[in-house]
């Protein structure tokens, strides 16, 4: 004999085995357990809803603002003391000499300062993080230098991402409005070569392709893996004219214009990775 539709029902909402009604009889209903059922399901529904909401919803406005008053707080103290009169050409001259033997006898050490720097610099959206690289292959060779800059770039990147994403995205997204509507159709159509395509051939400036991505939904993952591979030519490039430049200090006329043109061949082949990427692509494409 088939249960009716409301001993289905009652089966499903209080669990008891219910047995079939016979002359006449009705169903006893437990009204306790039906009761703690119903809340139960209540309970699981808006615990359901509160799961599916973005979790920046559910923090305190400052404590999503945080993390933007301290990277305007670290860039007000560099401008404020002066630590950006550092970030020149002319200061890395005159202390060359000092650095070289600091390096030559605390390697380590100095590679893991050079690290912090510059994570921080780009973490922040420091302007001087460009001549950063450079310096680096003055100081450590293009090699090591390259290698140092190409980790630190990446870590500062995925903190400026992370902040961005978290902190203010949906506002940044809703005031860009149409000024990055180019960038949004790249990453929605395919942000992880869109993103290499920016890092090896950066036509965009570095601090807003560091925040973009943030913008239009990209994950971390996939960020610092496009990030990482895409800047290692253009950072060893500049790496190399910096190590150059280091070679020039001091150096008398010949070493000079030896140093010079080395830097340029340097300069001149990373102008040509972007265009023999954009020929990759296309025939991948087609």
């Amino acid at each position: 004999m088939a249960l009716s539709s409301r001993a289905c029902r009652l089966y499903v909402i209080t669990g008891e085995r219910l047995q079939l009604p016979r002359n006449g009889q009705t169903f006893p209903i437990n009204k306790n357990k039906s009761e703690k059922a119903s809340q139960m399901s209540t309970t699981s529904s808006v615990g359901a809803v509160a799961m599916n909401e973005p979790a920046s919803a559910a923090k305190p406005v400052w404590q999503r603002l945080l993390p933007v008053g301290v990277i305007l707080a670290l860039l007000g103290t560099a401008y404020a003391t002066g630590l950006t009169d550092y970030f020149s050409v002319e200061a890395l001259q005159q202390n060359k000499a000092a650095i070289d033997a600091y390096v030559s006898s605390n390697f380590v050490l100095a590679a893991f300062i050079y690290f912090f720097v510059y994570t921080i610099a780009v973490s922040v959206s420091f302007p001087g993080a460009s001549f950063l690289t450079l310096a680096g292959g003055a100081i450590f060779g293009w090699f090591w230098g390259g290698t140092i800059t190409v980790f630190a770039a990446t870590a500062g990147a995925s903190i400026i991402f992370l902040v961005a994403k978290s902190a203010l995205g949906d506002t940044l997204e809703q005031k860009a409005g149409k000024r990055l509507a180019k960038l949004r159709e790249g990453f929605q159509a395919d942000a992880f070569n869109y993103l290499l395509t920016l890092r090896i051939a950066p036509v965009v400036p570095f601090w807003i392709t560091n925040i973009a991505p943030a913008l239009f939904g990209m994950d971390l993952k996939r960020y610092v893996i496009a990030t990482f591979a895409g800047i290692i030519p253009g950072t060893y490039a500049y790496a190399f004219i910096g190590q150059q430049v280091g070679a020039a200090v001091g150096a008398d006329g010949g070493g000079i214009v030896k140093a010079v043109a080395l830097g340029l061949g340097a300069l001149a082949v990373a102008s040509v990775i972007p265009l023999i990427w954009k020929r990759i692509r296309k025939s991948r494409a087609n």
